[in-house]
């Protein structure tokens, strides 16, 4: 008989000064695995770099607010002390890397922290396993690169990489301003499920949130450095539309989300995990996203009147209101 898929996992991460890269798709359960490893280590070290999924997992059996204690021990990498972390490399731990695509997205921008972490832990013995549901061929080549040089061992298992359990039911790529009509229109005058409008902007989002609220529609909003008081607003009144920065497009899980709306081109990843953010309990929904402008001179005219069709509708809307 062969072996269980958690005991093949276990013996891979339990080598000595190993990483393990395991991508699976959104909704998996890649976090709640981990789980089961409790008792094959003194402690598990989750380091995620966003605090609202440390938030959501915080009350799970086992948790434990002292890295001393047996059990599973959250942090981000700012939070994670000197002595804790030297505490964690001299004993048996598990280092896992939530969302380990944003140690590289974000720590070669404006979260160096991250990838100083990474190398950090691979200059010793440790065991790591990188979670993610979106690793692009370029960063998996990367990573490929760092890894095997800097750990003895690499192991990769694709078990679903850009991939969702419940994936949307309809698909609709647009230039922008034809993106916003659809989203004024069906808004107004059909019956929609909830709804997120992705913008590239906090100036973005504060702009919709006031229109979307002049016409009496339930909406909030979402930008970084505030997922927080969003998730508790939404726990005590879910609002109709949400209008968010891609700080809402990780680890925040929302109920009722039938409709994901996303006004610019954002990277592959970014995009597929505000995808993700759609039916996410099992809901159906449907992805309206954007595309460039081609350079016909039939399409830059298309462009221009779907635009001016867009503004004079904004602009009726708010005179009727």
């Amino acid at each position: 008989m062969g072996m269980s898929f958690k005991a093949t996992l276990s013996q891979i991460v339990n080598r000595e000064h190993s990483f393990t890269l395991l991508m699976a798709p959104m909704g998996w359960g890649k976090t709640r695995l981990i789980w089961e490893f409790v008792e094959d280590f003194d402690r598990i070290i989750i380091v995620s770099p966003l605090r609202s999924i440390l938030e959501d997992l915080k009350d799970r059996d086992c948790v434990v607010n002292n890295i001393s204690d047996k059990g599973v021990f959250l942090t981000t990498v700012e939070s994670f002390s000197k002595n804790d972390l030297d505490f964690a490399l001299r004993s048996n731990s598990l280092f896992v890397l939530d969302e380990f695509h944003l140690f590289y997205e974000w720590g070669e921008t404006f979260r160096p922290r991250l990838l100083e972490f990474l190398y950090k832990i691979s200059s010793s013995s440790t065991k790591v396993i990188g979670l993610s549901a979106t690793i692009t061929d370029e960063l998996y080549r990367i990573i490929e690169r760092d890894v095997e040089n800097n750990f003895k061992h690499f192991c990769l298992l694709n078990i679903g990489n850009f991939q969702k359990k419940n994936m949307y039911k309809k698909k609709d790529v647009v230039i922008r301003p034809l993106l916003l009509l659809k989203l004024l229109w069906r808004q107004l005058f059909f019956s929609q499920g909830r709804t997120i409008l992705f913008c590239s902007t906090r100036k973005e989002v504060f702009m919709w949130n006031r229109f979307f609220s002049r016409l009496g529609l339930s909406c909030d909003y979402c930008v970084g450095g505030e997922v927080k008081d969003f998730i508790a607003r939404e726990c005590e009144a879910p609002a109709q539309i949400v209008i968010a920065t891609s700080a809402l497009s990780h680890g925040v899980n929302l109920r009722g989300i039938e409709n994901i709306y996303i006004s610019y081109c954002p990277n592959e990843s970014t995009n597929f995990q505000m995808i993700g953010r759609g039916g996410r309990f099992g809901e159906e929904f449907q992805y309206v996203g954007t595309k460039e402008v081609g350079n016909s001179w039939i399409a830059r005219i298309h462009y221009k009147i779907c635009d001016y069709l867009f503004i004079m509708t904004k602009d009726v809307l708010l005179w009727l209101n």
